[in-house]
């Protein structure tokens, strides 16, 4: 669509509405004149509630370009994708601390901006119309209810949206995009996909003008102009009448260094300095020391905002810190260069030496702290855990490393360690984590050493691994021999709330088979599956020793198929292909199915191995030592008996490349059935009766209340495939009013014949559909009643009874009740009655 028919399509829409509005004002301008009047400005919506509090400039960096996509401009491609892209890229750059509230906006050293953006929260966003891209430029010009104006503090500059949306340049994306990309866009969130940028209450929708201060014209006295630094622009947004504005400011990308440092002989000592370019900006630090050797560590800006807060920025600087190893160089001098990005966006380029910028200098001298008689006046020690995750997992030797690790879901709770003997030929890691104050990490700084292993051995605290099974010497860890395969990792700042119970901070101690050496009467030694061991950290204090004991296992893994064996696959549109490991959780998986006459070929990759812990991929401590992932495929269309291979690799990171672990065969069966029925009854309340039950496949039946899946109260132990009638349930939860029970079968797909639901053992299904049945059940009281005592009557003179006076024995007259005289009821008022009754019977036959 050319520019033209763009113009042309902007004046009709406009025209459309203003046409749209001339019969709801005429309508309405009586009923609002007094209300404008009280209000000092025009009526608003009654549909818009526009957040009077919550506009703020935004900023985001230039550099912007995580994955394939394009960087900081708000048009797919990227690396997102969902219903609306464009949003979706504004979200996740807040996620990723590549955005941030910021009352500034910079132009790095190379000469390009960062993007501005403006926002407001407000609801009444749909009759803007976005497009897929949330894209509502157009629709907002065109609307005589929704205007910005952005205009120079003290100054003639004015942003014109309408004008930045013809004869811009191109924007420098480096993936291909079918959509031309203006300098200012108007963006409509209908969809609350804004997340943490809301502030208060409702409305949790919005507006973004994201503007491109690098291609965006501005006008001064009719004439073009670029912005510059130094200025500040005030964005007020007019919604239905209502007003509320927002300032920012342009500024120089530059950094600053103290005059001076000196910081600590530490294995991790830390350097700051301050930044004016966007929060999320890489940076680089380099210490060059006096004899010509270099540390150069890349580091993200800092804002000072943090969301959830007040909306203020950097205002406009944020800190910028890198940790330094500068263990053994105590009294050496140093240079430190800040450095800034370059020109090229590629993240693989912008930083490198014949690209770098530099932006400030200092230099400094290293302080001698080491203190080896150290002291800890008290601590805590508390909460120690095996964690496990899959071999090729390197990045773990600090904590946001080991966080990271985390949020991947390559770790979790784990009590064994795995050698996989069907795919790697390798050995699992292992983290032991110990729960502490934060008093311990000063002394382990203090400490003597030029790494972290060595800073922890010469500190007040110490680790004990030893062999707990040994048949004879037991196989030690000496932390001071070995040179990799263990790791001493201080988390001060907590590496991740997930793996915390009571502390927020803690050590890990990180053990890779592969490459850790034990020791047996002073000979080397590894580990070998069957053994159990035992880590013990201690914590010298002034008020005592402290200690906690981390136990696990080591274990030969086996890798399997658990559908059944043979292994079978049920013709269904969704048969489920289950993989069983005791591999660490958290690995990706390749799984290959196919058959012999090639007529079946499906694969799914990078799946991940899921445990039963509760937050984290790994398992619930002290549970079998096995975690799962399935996948689902159609095999409706194919007949009983069909042959399959099912292929399972490990995905090996790094170096990226599958492991091979196993190969099976399968055959496609019936899928699993079950019928169940119940019928009304009433009992004590301990147990219910299932008139009949027939399991394909075995497993079992529960009983819930409130819903078929409701709170479980009862269910059989494991039951054998075939029929039942009859099957009398004990109940876990005895039922003490009348109520509807549900009964429900259950395959046991763990294959462990224990109920595990809701974890495991899913109910048998039909069509998407739970097997069940119902039926009402009625608490039968337990209690006796109390007999009434009813005096004798008192007897009354009568005539000699003749033949026709019925008799005890006589059966009493037609529609009438017998009460037992030992029932509840039958009183003096009673008795009267039943000689009245008699007398008339008499009185009867004699006639």
């Amino acid at each position: 669509m050319t520019r033209e028919t763009h113009g042309f399509r902007a004046v009709c829409l406009a025209f459309v509405v203003v046409l749209s509005m001339v019969p709801a004002a005429a309508a309405t301008a009586g009923a609002v004149s007094d209300a404008t009047t009280a209000q000092g400005s025009a009526s608003v919506s009654e549909h818009v509630e526009v957040d009077n509090e919550s506009a703020k400039s935004l900023t985001l960096s230039w550099y912007r370009d995580d994955g394939d996509g394009n960087g900081p401009y708000p048009f797919p491609p990227n690396e997102y994708s969902g219903d609306s892209p464009g949003l979706e890229m504004i979200t996740n750059a807040e996620g990723d601390a590549h955005m941030r509230v910021d009352n500034s906006t910079a132009r790095n050293p190379g000469g390009n901006w960062d993007m501005a953006v403006v926002h407001v929260e407000t609801s009444g966003v749909e009759e803007l119309d976005p497009d897929d891209n949330g894209v509502v430029t157009e629709n907002f010009l065109a609307s005589e209810n929704w205007s910005v104006d952005v205009s120079q503090v003290g100054g003639d500059k004015e942003l014109n949206v309408s004008a930045n949306q013809r004869g811009f340049e191109p924007a420098p994306v480096e993936e291909n995009t079918s959509a031309d990309i203006p300098p200012v866009v108007v963006l409509g969130d209908t969809e609350e996909v804004e997340g943490d940028w809301s502030v208060g209450d409702d409305p949790d929708t919005g507006v973004y003008v994201w503007i491109d201060p690098n291609r965006a014209t501005l006008t001064e006295n009719g004439e073009a102009v670029d912005f510059s630094t130094g200025e500040e622009y005030q964005a007020t947004f007019d919604i239905h009448g209502e007003t509320v504005s927002t300032n920012f400011e342009l500024v120089d990308g530059t950094g600053t260094l103290n005059e001076s440092y000196e910081p600590g002989n530490r294995f991790t000592s830390e350097v700051s300095g301050a930044a004016t370019l966007a929060a999320g900006t890489e940076m680089q630090m380099e210490l060059t020391f006096e004899n010509g050797d270099t540390q150069t560590e890349t580091v993200e800006l800092e804002g000072n905002y943090e969301l959830g807060g007040d909306t203020e920025g950097t205002i406009p600087e944020g800190p910028v810190t890198a940790a330094f190893n500068l263990s053994g160089r105590e009294d050496q001098s140093f240079d430190l260069t800040l450095y800034a990005p370059g020109t090229p966006r590629d993240d693989d380029e912008y930083l490198t030496e014949d690209n770098r910028i530099p932006v400030a200098n200092s230099s400094g001298t290293v302080q001698d702290i080491i203190d080896p008689d150290y002291t800890i006046g008290s601590a805590n020690l508390s909460d120690g855990k095996p964690l496990g995750l899959p071999y090729g997992i390197e990045d773990y030797s600090t904590p946001a490393e080991i966080a990271n690790s985390i949020g991947d879901g390559e770790v979790g709770h784990d009590d064994s360690l795995a050698y996989d003997p069907q795919g790697a030929e390798a050995w699992d890691a292992m983290w032991l984590h110990y729960e502490t104050s934060q008093s311990v990490f000063p002394a382990i700084s203090k400490s003597p050493g030029r790494n972290a292993n060595q800073k922890f051995v010469n500190s007040p605290l110490s680790l004990e691994l030893v062999q707990t099974n040994a048949d004879g010497e037991p196989k030690e860890l000496d932390l001071a021999r070995n040179a990799s395969g263990v790791t001493v990792v201080q988390d001060p700042d907590m590496a991740d709330e997930r793996v915390y119970d009571n502390e927020s901070q803690g050590v890990f101690v990180y053990i890779d088979p592969n490459e850790a050496v034990l020791y047996r009467d002073g000979e080397p030694v590894s580990m070998e599956p069957g053994e159990t061991y035992e880590g013990t950290m201690t914590v010298e204090t002034e008020d005592g020793d402290l200690t906690e004991t981390v136990t696990f296992e080591t274990l030969e893994a086996e890798t399997w198929v658990d559908n059944g064996d043979p292994v079978e696959v049920s013709q269904t549109e969704e048969a489920e292909i289950t993989l069983n490991t005791q591999i660490a959780a958290g690995a990706e998986w390749t799984i290959d199915v196919t058959s012999p006459d090639a007529n079946v070929s499906e694969s799914w990759s990078e799946i991940v191995n899921e445990g039963s812990g509760p937050v984290m991929a790994g398992k619930i401590p002290g549970s079998m030592p096995n975690s799962s992932v399935s996948v689902t495929m159609d095999t409706s269309g194919l007949e009983y008996g069909t042959e399959l291979v099912i292929n399972a690799s490990r995905i090996e990171d790094p170096p990226d490349s599958p492991v091979y672990t196993l190969e099976t065969t399968a055959e496609v069966v019936a899928p699993p059935t079950a019928s169940i029925s119940m019928s009304d009854q009433a009992g004590d309340g301990q147990s219910v009766v299932v008139d009949s039950v027939e399991l394909s496949d075995g497993g079992f039946v529960s009983v819930h209340t409130g819903s078929q899946l409701g709170p479980t109260v009862g269910a059989t132990e494991f039951l054998e495939s075939g029929e039942r009638t009859d099957l009398e349930i004990a109940l876990d939860e005895a039922v003490s009013e009348d109520a509807t029970l549900y009964v429900v079968a259950h395959q046991d797909t763990n294959g462990n014949q224990a109920f595990d639901f809701p974890a495991e053992d899913d109910p048998y299904e039909v069509e998407g559909s739970v097997i069940a049945a119902s039926g009402a059940y009625t608490v039968e009281s337990t209690e006796t009643a109390t007999p009434t005592a009813t005096p004798d009557p008192t007897p009354t003179a009568t005539d000699e009874p003749s033949s026709s006076t019925p008799t005890a024995t006589d059966e009493p007259a037609e529609g009438m009740e017998t009460t037992s005289g030992d029932g509840p009821g039958f009183g003096v008022g009673a008795a009267v009655v039943a000689l009245l009754a008699a007398a008339l019977v008499a009185a009867s036959r004699r006639d």
